[in-house]
């Protein structure tokens, strides 16, 4: 796996903050429930919705959005959990 820290500069010269993204994604994942916010270039806000956890919808939601994307995770302590 090829990883990455937001401070240092990628290809080009140009660090990850300067880098042009088409879609700015933040997930909030819990055991039972994810939120996820989306927000393009031109959009005014972002755009909220919570769905039961589920991965596999996850990765087929960024696999329809065309163009860059970067992503913020959020998991909670209890999506550790197993009863």
């Amino acid at each position: 796996m090829n990883r990455s820290k937001v401070t240092h500069s990628d290809r080009k010269g140009k660090s990850l903050s300067e880098e042009s993204f088409d879609h700015f994604l933040a997930v909030d994942w819990s055991m039972k429930m994810m939120a996820i916010a989306h927000m393009t270039k031109r959009s005014k806000g972002p755009q909220v919705f919570e769905r039961p956890s589920d991965l596999r919808e996850l990765k087929e939601y960024l696999a329809s959005l065309k163009g860059r994307k970067i992503l913020a995770l959020e998991e909670t302590t209890t999506a550790h959990r197993t009863f």
